[in-house]
């Protein structure tokens, strides 16, 4: 009896609970409207604006509100009125707008249609949709999905008490609306959404909705984008609505309202509505290169000047006519720029764009240039997108060689790299990497155990991640020459470890355990893949048992070591397996730690969220190959945007040593590999073969700063939308691109017996993140820059008077952030406008990098004269 009393009294409760929860609540027949956007830039300065009116609401069914939304106003922003945000009424369009009543129909909490006349201004429907808005909200706690101004959007209704609801939206997504990225390039976006409503007895006192987006660049936080908006609507008047037609239905009720009017209702959602961009102000591709072709010349390359510049140029072009393209490129006083339209061209990756460069190329007769060919096929391979059409086209390209060699190398590199990004971007894109694999696979086979011949594909197919490529190249190390097994296990390396397999591991330990003769750089190459494949405790101890193997050459021992502590130093499970190995095997000796060597890799913070890293080969006392790594760390993962390798070989007769050199004679080469945001360049030959080397040595045709690779690139090019609850888009672009010049020189003398080379790599890095509302009455904008200008030098000085003495050094001079804000705001259709700008700066102090114990030993001693 007692239970089923419990029981009772538990069915009551809910019961009334649910009658509470589900109350109808009451609105009222006056209210004021306000809306108002504030456009920050982590100052306090502002501009924005306002819409001020009175609603008027008539109840014609349970489901049906009749609005008027009278006396409209724009108020803009003044400094003379210190109140209210600095606004005050001015004239616009909205004052000449048709704007007839609108019936807003509801069903269970949600907005269902919004009948709005037909010939209401696309400005008033916006605003008309912003109220009806409002209209949409539980009366109830409720977590669930609705669809509004802002999209698809996760919704939650808290009651705090009789007079309050308040609702939270999170997650909102925009059907047929580009959603927005995030890269290291990029920024970070943190939005906001509330609403309140407000109760009393039973009516609706007023109902706010709020909103802010603040979006920050991932590289500085040194500039702000804040944008904030309010819809508000709070009662005026003093009755509460009744019914007007409480028997009657939608249709009925409509059709009335349309005849009682006399006009014809078109039916809307609550979805947004976009207003097209038409860019009628927007400058042509021509105006942008006469009034800024100062600042693409080759003496501004590695600026932030031309970087920015560079961004512009690209979105006219992609606006532009083929006719107007071309006019452009193969205008006479635009050639000495041309090579920097190239990577204008292939930044744009239009059909005008694409056909206006070849037929200025002329790639398939002997007219062609190969600077402006290289430059135009490095734009397309390091574009975010690889567009379809320009794939075909490549596709035609390497069916046959092309009579210039470095330009063959550039062409298959391209299409290797456009098949990947293909590959990456579309579905079912199976076909096209497996014809490419294939491709690559049937050249390597043709290039019959020819080593330079096999380089090209080698480095063709680690450009492709895929399984497809891996397979190759490990069949590549199975049966290929020693350089080309060299070159297979620094391709594999190079892929993205997430798709190394079991055969991978195990082929590198064979390389590096066997006592069968490969190039040291084949040993190295997997070592590192090894050591960065996770090893598990066992496979660790049997790459640090290399340490106590004779057999295994001085420079490797060294090589281990550095990484073993450059890893230690980032990772700590890696740091606990080295530290059980180190102690529980007997590491900890002179034998093991002293080995000597000059070999080096290393990592060193520059930045909050970036290392440079570097890792040198040295062999016989002379630099085999090495690299110079850029890393950002982006969402927990390591983006690698550029990396600088050199490489040399047969320079042993030229250096007395007693250095150990177990390496076979070779032709007297060196150069630099580049790796630019993950795209392989061809190799840059500074001489190939002693003739060649001599020549150089007797001319001094290196000896001063000379350009080895130029380019402006497009780092970052995002657009998305965001529908504000006032109705209106804000178009948010997230720009950002870099102006490169990297150049080198290097000095040899025979009579004293000593070499010195810098490869001097300077950058110009401009981003934009700029935010827009293009309404038909108004426009406003804010513009968010950062600039900055890095500078990395590296610098050997090599002395073989009495030995071999190698000192490297790794300078970064001084530079600085620059961060500028802009904000501007005008209202259409007159000369009212409003302006304000902030300036910011952050210096960057020089430094030069520590290597390591030996080599600071080597500097000290050639410098010590």
């Amino acid at each position: 009896m007692n239970i089923q009393l419990i029981d009772f009294s538990i069915i009551i409760f809910f019961a009334s609970a649910s009658i509470v929860e589900t109350e109808t609540y009451k609105f009222g027949n006056e209210y004021q409207f306000e809306q108002t956007i504030l456009f920050y830039d982590g100052s306090k300065s502002h501009i924005g604006y306002q819409i001020k009116g009175e609603l008027k609401l008539e109840l014609l069914n349970k489901d049906l509100y009749l609005i008027q939304l009278e006396n409209p106003k724009l108020l803009f922003y003044s400094k003379k009125c210190p109140k209210n945000y600095g606004f005050v009424p001015h004239k616009s369009n909205i004052d000449s707008y048709n704007n007839d009543p609108f019936i807003v129909e509801l069903s269970e909490g949600k907005v269902t249609k919004i009948f709005i006349v037909e010939e209401d201004d696309k400005g008033i429907i916006n605003l008309k949709k912003a109220i009806s808005n409002l209209f949409q909200f539980q009366t109830s706690n409720y977590h669930g999905v609705e669809s509004d101004l802002s999209g698809t959007c996760t919704v939650s209704y808290k009651v705090t008490n009789s007079d309050h609801i308040v609702k939270i939206k999170d997650n909102c997504i925009l059907s047929n609306s580009t959603a927005f990225k995030t890269s290291i390039w990029g920024g970070k976006l943190i939005s906001k959404r509330k609403g309140d409503i407000f109760l009393e007895n039973g009516k609706i006192i007023s109902i706010i909705s709020w909103e802010e987006h603040v979006l920050t660049p991932h590289l500085s936080e040194l500039i702000i984008s804040n944008i904030s908006s309010k819809v508000e609507m709070k009662l005026s008047g003093s009755e509460i609505l009744k019914e007007k037609y409480p028997s009657e239905d939608m249709k009925s009720i409509v059709a009335k309202v349309e005849a009682n009017k006399g006009k014809v209702f078109e039916i809307y959602d609550l979805g947004p509505q976009r207003i097209e961009d038409s860019c009628l102000n927007c400058p042509r591709f021509a105006k942008v290169i006469s009034e800024n072709a100062e600042y693409l010349e080759d003496k501004y390359l590695g600026s932030s000047k031309s970087a920015s510049v560079y961004i512009e140029a690209v979105k006219a072009a992609r606006r532009s006519s083929l006719h107007d393209i071309y006019n452009v490129i193969n205008a006479k006083r635009n050639k000495k720029i041309l090579p920097q339209l190239m990577d204008i061209l292939g930044a744009a990756q239009t059909i005008n764009t694409h056909q206006a460069a070849f037929k200025v190329l002329k790639i398939n007769t002997e007219k062609y240039d190969l600077n402006l060919c290289e430059r135009y096929f490095w734009a397309l391979s390091m574009a975010p997108t690889i567009q379809p059409y320009i794939l075909a086209e490549l596709q035609e390209l390497v069916k046959t060689k092309h009579q210039n060699n470095k330009l063959w190398q550039t062409i298959i590199l391209t299409m290797a790299t456009a098949v990947n990004k293909y590959a990456t971007h579309q579905e079912h894109s199976d076909e096209v990497v497996t014809q490419m694999v294939d491709l690559l696979k049937n050249k390597v086979k043709k290039c019959k155990g020819n080593e330079q011949c096999q380089e090209l594909y080698i480095k063709a197919l680690s450009s492709i991640h895929n399984e497809k490529s891996i397979s190759v190249l490990l069949e590549i190390i199975d049966t290929a020459p020693k350089k080309s097994i060299a070159r297979a296990m620094k391709g594999i390396s190079k892929i993205n470890p997430q798709l190394w397999n079991k055969d991978i591991v195990s082929v590198a330990e064979e390389v590096l355990q066997s006592s069968q003769t490969y190039d040291s750089s084949a040993r190295i190459f997997a070592m590192d893949i090894l050591l960065r494949s996770r090893p598990s405790l066992g496979l660790l101890s049997r790459i640090v048992s290399v340490l106590k193997q004779e057999d295994k050459s001085r420079e490797l021992k060294e090589y281990l070591l550095q990484r073993l502590v450059e890893l230690s130093e980032s990772n700590n499970t890696f740091k606990k397996l080295w530290k059980q190995i180190y102690i529980e095997n007997g590491y900890n000796n002179y034998d093991a730690l002293g080995q000597g060597g000059l070999s080096t890799a290393f990592a060193r913070p520059f930045m909050p969220n970036g290392t440079l890293s570097t890792s040198q080969e040295i062999v016989g006392g002379i630099l085999k190959q090495g690299t110079v790594n850029i890393n950002l760390l982006h969402n927990e993962k390591i983006v690698n945007p550029f990396t600088l390798g050199i490489f040399a070989a047969g320079l042993a007769s030229f250096v007395s040593t007693d250095e150990e050199s177990s390496e076979d004679e070779e032709i007297s080469t060196a150069g630099l590999e580049l790796t630019v945001l993950g795209v392989d360049l061809r190799p840059f030959i500074f001489f190939n073969g002693t003739g060649e080397l001599m020549g150089h040595v007797w001319s001094g045709t290196a000896s001063s700063l000379t350009p080895v690779y130029q380019a402006l690139l497009f780092l970052e090019d995002d657009t998305f939308s965001i529908f504000l609850g006032i109705g209106e888009e804000l178009v948010v672009r997230l720009e950002s691109a870099a102006s490169v010049d990297l150049s080198g020189e290097i000095e040899i003398s025979l009579w004293n017996r000593n070499a010195h080379s810098l490869v001097k790599n300077r950058a110009g890095i401009f981003l934009r993140n700029s935010i827009s509302i293009n309404a038909p009455y108004i426009e406003a904008n804010m513009n968010a820059d950062l600039s900055v200008e890095p500078e990395l030098n590296l610098s050997a000085d090599l002395d073989f008077s009495n030995g071999a003495t190698l000192c490297l050094q790794l300078h970064q001079p001084k530079t600085s952030i620059n961060g500028r804000s802009e904000k501007w705001e005008s209202i259409i259709g007159t000369n009212k406008m409003a302006r304000r700008t902030r300036n910011m700066l952050l210096p960057v102090y020089g430094k030069t990098y520590a290597l390591n114990f030996k080599n600071n030993y080597m500097c000290n001693k050639i410098f010590s004269s």
